[in-house]
This record gives structure tokens, sequence and C-alpha cells, in this order.
């Protein structure tokens, strides 16, 4: 502490924009020079409480955030499942200088946008639910008079950015967006689409929007991992896509001109096919010149109309020609958006380095090591062991000084898996997913867990032969960096496994699936007062009523009034939900 009372204001100050809120607050409340600099030059103009253990409605009432909330610019509450209107307009009123605002998936809809609105008219960006006092409301749930329409339409004239999520049915299936937007001039407008519900017939849309940039993209958010996905993973390993229905048939497509925009459509309708791409022709260059590696991972379309039919995760995006100048800048922005959508799907036996533009990398290993010879030796066969598979990729990531990691098994490979500790690329690794019809090694997860001390998300999907809790929980420990991690498997023995989580202190992230009838289910008491950092554990479980209420006692037993604000929730399905705490496992790609 000394040493920073020494430091001149303009290095504290960049030290203050390097931390997150919670290492904020602390530094606040322990040096007074901090709080002068913070409250004397306004340094804080951004305050992300998405996916933290502080998105808590009590963070609001810390002074820190007393002092910040007057030079605020930009807040960030995703996600803060226990915000609502009441609890969220007294911070409101003391957010002058508020421009960018994201309430999504929280308990704020668009009824209460107008109420906040009017006590801080500075808004101009907003993400919200696009609700109307329900989340995620279905069409004949909503219920608005011209006078509310007039409101809204009023309200949104006042935005340049508005970015809605919820279901499919309500916003690309009926004139709503359309009727409440009728009055602004926005530059960009994006819809997330999480709930996917059977389409219907289109409304007709009679507003068109105006905009300069829209974009949409839908999630299957239902993705059900069952038994039989993990038997024939290869074949399909999150069940079934579904079919959303032909653009030109969705609002406000329906009366959209396409010869007025430039587009860029894209289907991932399973984790192991190419995305199909279609674009209009401006694209065509920046496609095979600007990333020309990228054309190898997709499947590439020229069109010239809205007649496509969309199923499984898509990203639509439209920008008004009169409205965007197509400059090298534009460019150089896009791929900066597509970069996230796009995996690279590499070659495991290839002797080259990856390309260094993409943040996830796919490949399906290939038995690259010879099985053990038996050599003689006077004249008799020495006795060895199995044949094993080493998966090295220190060729291919080379060039790389961190990297992201999927591997897809295609049931390709007969011997056991295991890693090398000498291997350089293991450390490398910060994402890390495993999935497929695979053997690991007894010593697999005991090399991941020693060697990559820079991984921070973990994905398990183990399959029918080989179970992979028991190694798990076993070397978990040997990690002190992962913060997510995400099993699917059979037969969990949970007591084994949260005792394993217990020790890994900066867990932030859980997600557990059993797959089995009978779950060996058993309280989570010891990761919730370990994990300080935990603000999401997700726990999916085939359950019969009498289960289903004899596991949410033991949930409850186990939450202390310390652990009240992290999400946790006991699903007795197997559909895994796309929402912000499941965002960092990748789903939407793998």
């Amino acid at each position: 502490m000394s040493l920073l009372l020494n430091l001149p204001d303009e290095i504290i100050i960049l030290i203050i924009k390097m931390l997150d809120i919670k290492s904020l607050n602390n530094l606040y409340i322990a040096c007074e020079r901090v709080q002068n600099i913070i409250s004397t030059f306004g340094v804080i103009k951004k305050c992300n409480l998405s996916l933290h253990v502080v998105a808590k409605p009590e963070t609001f009432k810390l002074p820190f955030f007393k002092e910040i909330s007057r030079h605020l610019q930009e807040l960030n509450v995703c996600g803060m499942f226990n915000l609502y209107k009441t609890v969220f307009m007294p911070v409101v009123k003391k957010l002058h200088c508020l421009k960018t605002l994201d309430v999504t998936y929280t308990n704020i809809s668009i009824t209460d946008l107008v109420h906040i609105h009017d006590v801080c008219p500075t808004i101009k960006d907003v993400s919200i639910n696009f609700s109307f006092g329900k989340p995620y409301t279905k069409l004949q749930e909503v219920v608005l008079n011209q006078s509310n329409i007039k409101q809204y339409q009023k309200m949104f004239k006042n935005f340049e950015n508005v970015h809605f999520v919820g279901n499919l049915h309500i916003m690309l299936y009926s004139q709503l967006p359309s009727l409440i937007l009728g009055k602004a001039m926005l530059k960009n407008i994006k819809f997330t689409i999480i709930d996917c519900d059977p389409t219907h017939s289109a409304l007709s849309s009679p507003d068109v929007l105006c905009f300069e940039n829209f974009t949409v993209c839908i999630s299957s958010t239902k993705i059900q991992m069952s038994a039989a996905c993990m038997m024939h993973h290869f074949a399909n390993q999150h069940g079934d896509f579904q079919s959303h229905g032909c653009m030109n048939q969705m609002s406000p497509f329906d009366v959209f001109s396409f010869d007025h925009y430039e587009s860029i459509i894209i289907i991932r309708k399973h984790c192991l096919t190419k995305p199909i791409c279609y674009v209009t022709p401006i694209f065509e260059k920046f496609f095979s010149k600007h990333i020309l590696h990228l054309i190898l991972n997709i499947e590439f379309n020229i069109t010239r109309n809205f007649d496509i039919d969309l199923s499984g995760n898509v990203c639509i995006m439209l920008w008004n020609k009169s409205l965007t100048k197509f400059d090298d800048i534009f460019f150089s922005n896009l791929w900066c958006k597509l970069r996230p959508i796009f995996p690279c799907y590499f070659d495991a036996l290839t002797d080259i380095a990856v390309p260094n533009d993409f943040n996830l990398y796919v490949t399906i290993p290939q038995d690259t090591q010879l099985c053990p010879h038996c050599p003689t030796m006077n004249g008799k066969k020495r006795r060895t062991g199995p044949p094993i598979c080493v998966l090295d990729f220190d060729t291919a990531f080379k060039e790389k000084s961190k990297c992201q990691l999927a591997l897809m098994f295609e049931n390709n490979i007969k011997c056991t898996v295991n890693l090398s500790s000498q291997t350089d690329y293991l450390r490398k690794l910060t994402y890390l997913s495993l999935s497929g019809h695979i053997r690991y090694h007894l010593d697999f997860f005991k090399i991941l867990f020693t060697c990559c001390q820079n991984l921070v998300t973990l994905s398990v999907k183990a399959n029918s032969c080989c179970s992979c809790h028991a190694a798990i929980s076993r070397s978990l420990p040997l990690n002190k960096s992962i913060r997510n991690i995400q099993l699917i498997d059979r037969s969990i023995d949970f007591e084994a496994l949260f005792s394993s989580m217990s020790q890994c202190k900066l867990l932030e992230n859980i997600h557990i699936l059993d797959i089995s009838d009978n779950a060996n289910f058993s309280s989570p008491s010891d990761v919730l007062k370990q994990c300080v950092n935990l603000y999401c554990m997700y726990l999916y479980l085939y359950a019969s009523w009498s289960d289903r209420r004899k596991y949410t006692n033991i949930i409850k037993q186990a939450t202390s009034s310390k652990q009240k604000d992290t999400v946790i929730k006991l699903f007795t399905n197997t559909y895994l939900l796309c929402d912000p705490y499941s965002d960092v496992f990748s789903l939407n790609l793998l």
C-alpha cells in the first residue's frame, strides 16, 4: 500500500481502470487517496456487474458505488436475477450521466424502462428483455392499447441503439417490435432470440424500421443432452436443432426491400458441420481476400433475396445501403464482430501453425501415435502396456501465446488417449472443451489439471464408454486457475465432486448434468462456503416429483444467507439453457 501511495495520480488512475468492481471496492475502502482520486477526477465511467459475485442489489448500497454513480456512463447488470424495478429506480435517479444500460436477463421489462427513462433521459443505448411485465412473454399474453404503443414509441424515439432479448414468436412473428420502434431513427438494432417456440404465420408489419445496422442472433436454447446423444455424439451432439421458418415470412423482413440492404446470414445447423454463410455480393471480396482462410471453414453462398430457411443457431446482419459507408474501417470492424462466430477447424495432423486471428480452434483428434511394439529380449517378447494416443498440438499452436481449444472425438481412436506434460500447448490453454466417444487414460486429467495452469474454462461431455467424474474429482484441486466448469456425465458421485470443487477457490460458474435415472445427489454446502466468488450453479438431474422436493430441500439447507445472491438452479430435465451464465462454454459453437 505504501508503494501505491507514492505513485503519481496518472499511474493510479491507470491501475483503477484495469480493476474489476470487487477489487475497486476493496481498494476504495482501504486507501483514502484512491477515494479522493475517484471522487475528484470521476475516472470510473463504466461499471460491469454482469457475471460476477457482486452482481446483487446490495452492491448499489456500497459507498463506493454511490460515489461513482454520478459519473457513470455505462452500466451493465446483465444476469442480475433478483433485480426489480422497485430496487433499481432509486439507483437510476443518481445516474445523471448514464448513456448505456444493459438490463437483459433481469426482471426489468420494457414497461419498467418507460419509468427508468423518465428519471434518466440521458440513456441512448439500451439492452433489455423484450417483455411487458413477464419474462419472455408469449404473444397472446401481450395486451397493449394505443396509448401504450404511443408511450413506447415516444421513448424509443430518443434512443440510438437498441438490443432486445426474447422469444422467437413475439419478436420475429409479430408486429410488436416494428410498432414500438416505428418512430425511432436508430443506428443499430439487435435481436437476440433465446426462446424458440413453434412458429406460426407471420403478422403484417405496417411500420418499416429505420436503422443503419440490424443484427439478429437466434440460439437453439433447448439443447437436449441425453444418453442417446452421448452414445452417438458424432452423429448429433446436441440433438435435433429446431427449424425457425423462412426468413421472408418473418417480421420485419417480410416488408423489407432486399435491394436496399447488404446482408450476411450465418446458419449453424450442426456442431460438426461447417456453418452456411449467405452474403450479398459486396462481401464476396471481403471473405475471399481479407480472411482467405475462413473460406475453408464455411459453406459460402452469394444471395440476392431473403428466401432462406433458418434453423439451429443463426446470425443475421443487415446494413442500410444509404446510411452505411463500406470502407476499410467498416470491414476491419466487421471481422471483429464475425470472429467470435466462426471457430477455426484445423487438421489434427497438420505440421503448419493455425491462423492467428481466431478465438476458438476446433479439431477431430487422430491416432497419431503408433501402437507400441513388442521388443524381444533373449528371444522372448517383453510384455508392454496397451497402446496410447498422446495428443500433441505444439506445432499447431506454436505461434499462439494463449489459445482456446475444442476436441471432438469421432470414435476413430480405438486406444486410450493421454496428454504429455512435456508439451507446451497445455500451458497456453485458457479454454478447453472435450466431447465425443473416447476412452481417457487414467493420468489424462491429472496431467491436464497440473499443466494447464492458465485454464479458465473447462467443458467435459463424457460418453457411455468412459465416465470422467471420478478422475476429475481426484485431480481438479491440482489446478489453481479454473473459474468455469461444465460436466456432463452419468452416475456422478456428487459428494466427491463437490468436495473437490470446494478446494478450487476461484470457481465462479458451475454447470453439472447427470443423465442417469437415479442421481447420487449430495449437499453443495462445501462449495458454497469455500468458493467465495461463485455466482452461478446449474444442476441438471433426472428426478421424480418426490426426488425433486428432496433435492430442493438439500439445496435450501446448504444455502446460507451469505450465498443468497448466488444463482443456484435445479433442473429436472436435460435441456441446457443458453443464457449469460452458459455463454462462457460456447454452447452455440459446439
